[in-house]
């Protein structure tokens, strides 16, 4: 601003000079009229230059002023259009408990913020994003990797959180598989999706198919040998697992014991613990291949208990009651 004035003054009084050169030529008498008619071109050709620099020097002082009294409305002009809306609205302060935030953000908030670039403690918002999805939602990225998914501990006074130690290529393509695939889960996130469908009692077809083709599903299939078939269906199974809980399945169907040899000891193992639960169809398929083991293992509570928790119209049921009425347990169908 100090500039501006300074150069207006400047030619103020280069003008002012002028004119008084002028004035007291006039006043002088100066004589000879070639030199006069000389006087006056250098004259108007000096008062020209100044005419044109005043005015320059005014319209770049009418812009100073409207460009400082009138910033904010040129702003929000400028960031009207979607693009600097976008951009403007990552310009915000981060809050202060964002990790609660995050903590109870839902996945589809979770992945908006996957190429928020702000640095929270060090790392981006878009790794914490990242990490939350899969340690709550059990997001499964190893697709993406060519690589085992390590992580990066960091340890708050609440709880311990795992960022993902991947580099930027990788998040990339972490983010458009995330942004595309419907269902980008592992075992236990669709273990948790098929609870909350069974919960509301509306269940995704494309949930139940590929939660039946689960590793750990495909093993329990194999343990059975085409018992779920024979007694039951592919659906009853997977409600059967779901009402058992997570723990249970998980614990069941770990990786050494999918990489055991298949064997009757594992299949008795598997629906005896569900039969433990109190889930009927455990027991029903126990019948298929194991009921002699049934009638000759368990003791007179457990057979008992058994007896009561077998659907009474089944083929296998009435079949093993026939077994053990002939056999030396009979009195346990008469105590029942």
């Amino acid at each position: 601003m100090q500039l501006f004035f300074g150069r207006f003054y400047e030619v103020a009084c280069i003008v002012a000079s002028i004119l008084r050169e002028r004035d007291v030529g006039v006043f002088m008498g100066i004589e000879g009229r070639g030199s006069g008619a000389m006087q006056s071109k250098k004259t108007i050709k000096w008062l020209k230059q100044a005419l044109v620099l005043s005015s320059i020097v005014n319209i770049l002082l009418l812009l100073l002023i409207y460009s400082t009294v009138f910033r904010k409305d040129i702003y929000k002009l400028r960031v009207f259009p979607g693009n600097l809306i976008a951009k403007s609205s990552r310009i915000g302060k981060i809050p202060e408990d964002i990790l609660e935030r995050l903590e109870n953000a839902s996945f589809a908030d979770l992945l908006t913020l996957l190429q928020e670039e702000r640095m929270v403690f060090g790392h981006p918002l878009k790794s914490w994003a990242l990490g939350v999805s899969i340690q709550k939602y059990f997001v499964d990225i190893a697709p993406m990797l060519t690589h085992p998914l390590t992580f990066i501990r960091l340890k708050s006074p609440e709880r311990t959180w795992l960022l993902p130690d991947i580099n930027d290529q990788e998040f990339t393509r972490i983010c458009q598989y995330l942004l595309t695939e419907r269902f980008p889960f592992s075992s236990r996130g669709f273990f948790r999706i098929m609870v909350r469908d069974c919960e509301a009692g509306m269940v995704d077809e494309d949930v139940l198919y590929r939660f039946c083709h689960l590793p750990e599903f495909l093993y329990v299939r194999s343990l059975l040998f085409g018992a779920e078939i024979e007694a039951a269906s592919v659906t009853s199974l997977a409600r059967m697992i779901i009402q058992g809980g997570e723990d249970l399945f998980f614990s069941l169907c770990c990786l050494e014991n999918r990489q055991t040899a298949i064997s009757d000891h594992q299949r008795r193992c598997f629906l005896k613990a569900y039969v433990d639960r109190q889930e009927p169809l455990a027991a029903l398929l126990l019948l298929v291949h194991d009921a002699d083991w049934v009638l000759h293992e368990f003791s007179d509570s457990d057979l008992q208990s058994f007896i009561q928790l077998l659907p009474r119209e089944a083929h296998y049921t009435k079949k093993f009651l026939g077994c053990v009425a002939q056999s030396c347990r009979l009195g346990i169908l008469l105590e029942g």
